[in-house]
């Protein structure tokens, strides 16, 4: 039960949930359940060109996000062999869990990457024909993601993802809480933010890279996101 929504659930199903979305389970008997909880932003993991994936921005951020009180969103159904490499890899997550060596945070981490790209690649194979209205959204994500040195129009995201102006901007207001032009440039900032950390690339030169002619327009965008300028952030890296 998600809000006032109820899904009838079955083996192999599976359900990506923001931490913040209320939901329970009725009529329990024989219902047996593995949760896996994780907040990816706090992991310190790079998920390279995931972000890039319209299954995995639809898997990981439109659906939880649609499932709403007025939202009916299908969930990934995975086939008995699927569940049974997926559940392989979840038991060796567990093993890994239990042992207090170093080394078996990093092996964690590794598995959990493996099953992030398990059921990316079994939505994208399999299922993306079913989630047609949440995977254009997700097409529309991973365009910005791709886009990070551009400015996309709001035609452009309304044409890929076959809807209105009007539904694009709702939708993005439920996802987001932001306009799509707000979401892409804090995704800018965030990718200005990782590039000082962990390269040594110059501000200008990031800022070349992320599409900014005016160095000096990135840093008082930096600065009015973090803050901080640039330069002050990288040092704190240093």
């Amino acid at each position: 039960m998600t809000g006032n929504n109820t899904i009838s659930v079955e083996r192999g199903d599976v359900f990506i949930i923001n931490g913040d979305q209320k939901h329970g389970y009725q009529n329990l008997q024989n219902l047996h359940l593995i949760n896996l909880l994780f907040d990816i932003n706090k992991m310190g993991i790079p998920l390279f060109d995931l972000w890039e994936s319209p299954a995995f921005q639809t898997l990981f951020r439109v659906a939880p996000g649609l499932r709403g009180e007025k939202q009916k969103v299908k969930h990934l159904h995975i086939a008995e062999d699927e569940l049974i490499n997926l559940l392989e890899l979840i038991k060796k997550e567990m093993q890994l869990e239990e042992e207090s060596t170093k080394p078996s945070l990093f092996l964690r981490m590794v598995v959990f990457l493996e099953i992030v790209g398990f059921l990316v690649q079994i939505f994208e194979n399999h299922n993306k024909a079913d989630h047609i209205v949440s995977y254009r959204l997700g097409e529309i994500f991973a365009y910005l993601e791709k886009n990070l040195d551009k400015n996309p129009s709001i035609q452009e995201l309304c044409t890929i993802g076959n809807m209105s102006e009007s539904s694009l901007l709702r939708a993005f207001k439920t996802l987001t809480s932001m306009s799509p032009k707000k979401y892409h440039t804090n995704r800018r900032m965030q990718k200005a933010a990782d590039l000082l950390e962990h390269t040594q690339l110059g501000i200008t030169e990031i800022a070349d890279t992320l599409g900014f002619e005016d160095s000096n327009y990135f840093t008082r965008l930096f600065r009015k996101h973090f803050h901080t300028s640039p330069s002050e952030y990288k040092k704190s890296y240093l």
